[in-house]
């Protein structure tokens, strides 16, 4: 006999309660999120821009705006981000590797297609930097880091600035 809608919602609570942790990174306090491995994610971020631009050269502030869109499979209607994850670092094998030197934002469960970091980051004059983002679908299931994107940073103190009038 077929089990109960009951039953199965019950088993089906009971199951995500039990369900592991993201792999490899601690999530952020309360934000542990359950994997489903048996289909693939439903969304992939894509088109990564930091300050609005892609690839930016000379970004003079230390809290940078990341945006990113949503790719999914056409014939899939509905489908939302339900939390993401940016990793930003020195270097591009760090992000690779999933290690944000500089910012690691944990998992947060929001729909937004964005984030800015809630403090100043520790971003140095005339450095190169990569972030990569990872998204949630409804179902739980992550889509994996993106390839890494890169950006560099301008002069981030007025007192570098070193010009003389020309007369």
């Amino acid at each position: 006999p077929m089990p109960s809608r009951r039953r199965l919602l019950k088993l089906l609570a009971a199951g995500a309660a039990m369900g592991p942790a993201l792999p490899g990174r601690a999530a952020a306090a309360g934000n542990q999120r359950r994997r489903d491995d048996s289909r693939e994610c439903d969304i992939r971020p894509q088109d990564l821009r930091l300050e609005w631009r892609a690839g930016p050269i000379g970004v003079e502030t230390r809290r940078p705006r990341l945006t990113w869109t949503l790719a999914s499979d056409p014939r899939s209607r509905g489908v939302k981000q339900s939390a993401c994850q940016v990793i930003l670092a020195s270097s591009e094998n760090a992000v690779t590797a999933g290690h944000g030197n500089i910012w690691d934002s944990g998992v947060l469960e929001t729909p937004e297609l964005g984030l800015v970091p809630p403090a100043d980051l520790a971003l140095q004059s005339h450095t190169p930097y990569w972030y990569a983002v990872q998204a949630w679908d409804g179902h739980g299931r992550a889509s994996g880091l993106t390839r890494p994107a890169r950006f560099m940073t301008g002069l981030m103190s007025p007192d570098e600035w070193r010009a003389a009038w020309i007369s």
